[in-house]
Formats: structure tokens, C-alpha cells, sequence
């Protein structure tokens, strides 16, 4: 079924719509046969793509239509600012009233914040027994622990240097959390970015722990730093040239830094 009308059971398999905008399927991470399931589909990906890290997205979990019936947890009685639309708390996620569990023991209610740290331990079980050495995990969602079994993105952000700001801000919020290699989509995700914003935000996430340039499929302006020398702004890919040969004549420093942090709690 697409969005059954009726209350989804832990029986029922859960749809709704995500990337590429299309019908997806919501994993109930709380059951044992959904883990084991899982580690399968990683192995299978893995066999035909070789990887060593994964990156788990979308996993507040995010749903782009979610069809939820009428009761009092979908559709409290007081709206809150923490309501997207219509009065409904399942706006972009899934209905309150699912059932998760082996026996539909969990409402989605009260386990929707450990949505993405059951799946995220879920990934990193699955990504041990697939590659046998260390990766990593990307996660968007997070949870108190969830430095244990993954790293951090503070997800999608827009080419504006207020967001090039704050992504200072979620860095260190993010480090006190416990989850020290975090970071930003450098020169911003959303909206076309501009030459001198890339080139500040390059030499400056040359430097967060998890660094990583990302674009919205939709921009128009592409940002990859190699690029900028072939529209007429070849400062951009030398400051960006610059940063990361600085990063790696640092980088015994700095995972020295992250191995601290992991095993000993430093910041």
C-alpha cells in the first residue's frame, strides 16, 4: 500500500515518499529481524559498489507525504511552533501512532528522537560485519550516544554567510555532544553560492573535523573547488589548494585530536 489510510501496525510495511521523490519504505530499526535485514542490503549494496563508509540520511526520519488518521497524538490540541503544517505533529515524518517493536510495543511517539540512533547503530553493525576494518558512519539524525557509533552533518544548509556563521556554532555545539568529527556543507547546500562566499567557506571548512564541499542538485552555480579556474575566478581554487594542503600537513594533528576525543572524552 502508499500511505494506508488506516493506523500502520508494526505489520504493515510503511510508506511514504523521499528522495528521488518516490514510494520508500520505513525500516522499524527496533526489531531484530529489521538489523539482520538490514546488514543484508549493505552487503548486497557493498558487493556491487565496494565502500568504506556509509552515509545515513533522512533518518529523523524525514517523509515528504505522510497520510496519518485523526487521534490525539497526530493532531494535539495546542499547535506548537514544533509543527510544521496543519496542526499535524507527523508533518515530514511518520504518523504518531505507528506501532515499532517486535510486538508494536513503541509508539512512534515516544521513540521518534531514537529513530535515527537505532538505525545509526543498526549501519554501524552492518558496516563492521561487511568491510572488516574501520569506517566511518555520516548521520543526520542524532541522539545522546550517537558519537559511539557515528559522526555528524548538521545537514542541509543554504550559501548565505549567516549559515557559513552558524556552521561555527553547530561545530562546537556538536563537539560538547560528544560527536567531535562533525561539519558543514562547505560553500552551502541550497541556493547558488558566489565566488567570494566559496572562497572564504573553502578556507574555512578546510578545518572542520569532517570536511566535505556539498550541492543541491538543483544549483545552478556549481561549486566544486576545481571549477571556479574555468569560470574566471581561479582565487577560489587556490584558496581552496592553499586550505587543504594546509589540512594535511596537519592531519597527524588532528587525528591524534579525534582519537583523544573518542577514546578519552577531550574536546
Amino acid at each position: 500500500r502508499f500511505n494506508p489510510p488506516d493506523v500502520p501496525t508494526d505489520k504493515d510495511t510503511y510508506y511514504g515518499k523521499v528522495w528521488p521523490y518516490g514510494p520508500a519504505a520505513f525500516p522499524d530499526f527496533f526489531k531484530n529481524e529489521t538489523v539482520l535485514w538490514w546488514q543484508g542490503q549493505v552487503k548486497n549494496l557493498h558487493d556491487t559498489l565496494p565502500f568504506d563508509s556509509l552515509w545515513f540520511d533522512m533518518n529523523e526520519p524525514s517523509n515528504f507525504k505522510a497520510l496519518c488518521p485523526k487521534n490525539k497524538l497526530d493532531y494535539p490540541p495546542i499547535r506548537s511552533s514544533v509543527i510544521f503544517s496543519n496542526n499535524q505533529l507527523s508533518a515530514s515524518t511518520l504518523c504518531m501512532v505507528t506501532e515499532q517493536g517486535e510486538k508494536g510495543e513503541y509508539r512512534h511517539y515516544d521513540v521518534h528522537s531514537m529513530y535515527g540512533l537505532t538505525g545509526l547503530i543498526a549501519t554501524r553493525k552492518a558496516l563492521d560485519a561487511t568491510i572488516g576494518k574501520r569506517g566511518f558512519v555520516v548521520t543526520r539524525s542524532s541522539y545522546p550516544t550517537s558519537g559511539r557509533y557515528g559522526n555528524h552533518w548538521s545537514g542541509d544548509n543554504s550559501a548565505t554567510w549567516p549559515m557559513m556563521h552558524h556552521s561555527i556554532v553547530g561545530m562546537l555545539e556538536f563537539n560538547m555532544f560528544g560527536m567531535s568529527f562533525t561539519g558543514a556543507d562547505i560553500c552551502g547546500l541550497i541556493l547558488d553560492t558566489t565566488p567570494e562566499l566559496c572562497r572564504r567557506w573553502s578556507q574555512l571548512g578546510a578545518f572542520y573535523p569532517f570536511s566535505r564541499n556539498h550541492n543541491d542538485k538543483t544549483a545552478i552555480q556549481d561549486q566544486d573547488p576545481g571549477v571556479w579556474a574555468l569560470q574566471g575566478h581561479p582565487e577560489v581554487t587556490e584558496a581552496a589548494r592553499a586550505s587543504l594542503q594546509l589540512r594535511y600537513q596537519l592531519i597527524h594533528y588532528l587525528y591524534t585530536l579525534l582519537y583523544r576525543s573518542y577514546v578519552y572524552g577531550d574536546t
